[in-house]
């Protein structure tokens, strides 16, 4: 619902290209590159800002429900990684928060290009629809949006290797705890 209204919002306004830019990037292989080098940044996010968190007192962002629903089977995964990790929030987060969020900011008075303050409150939108984590999980998620919007910025605007970072962080998440699961992890 929130895509369509953004959708309809942009295209009234005759930004809709820019703003969901999936245009076919001038070099998928930099493309896919910069969206690994991205997911290892998140992972990175994720190890630090757990530690760090917990340093402060903080629990580790809560999980558990989701991933005790994504690995009840190995369909339930494989259904969970094509349609939340890369349709819903690969695809659908990456088009809502880094293209309509980040363009609707960038063109507001004040902000007008300010790259800096429009990550950082971005990001604070987007950590906050994870508060269900916990404060630990909307801290870094928050440092995951700064990164996943940089990406974006650096891209030309472009979309597509933040929607891979994003993409290929949620599938290993999901897939590393399916094998814990099943006792392929210690």
């Amino acid at each position: 619902g929130g895509l369509a209204v953004a959708g309809c919002w942009l295209r009234r306004d005759g930004a809709l290209a820019a703003a969901f830019n999936l245009a076919s990037p001038a070099s998928w292989p930099r493309t896919i590159g910069c969206g690994v080098a991205g997911a290892l940044g998140i992972v990175a996010i994720f190890q630090v800002g757990g530690q760090l968190t917990q340093a402060l007192g903080l629990a580790p962002p809560e999980v558990g429900t989701v991933m005790d629903l994504a690995t009840q089977s190995p369909l339930h995964l494989l259904l969970w990684i094509v349609v939340v990790a890369w349709l819903s929030a690969a695809l659908g987060e990456e088009l809502l928060w880094r293209g309509f969020l980040m363009d609707r900011l960038s063109r507001l008075p004040g902000l007008v290009g300010r790259t800096g303050p429009v990550l950082l409150i971005h990001a604070v939108f987007f950590s906050l629809t994870h508060a269900y984590q916990g404060l630990g999980g909307v801290i870094i998620t928050g440092m995951a949006g700064l990164l996943l919007g940089w990406l974006r910025l650096r891209m030309g605007g472009n979309l597509w290797a933040a929607i891979i970072a994003h993409g290929l962080v949620d599938t290993t998440m999901l897939s590393l705890a399916y094998a814990e699961k099943l006792g392929w992890l210690g």
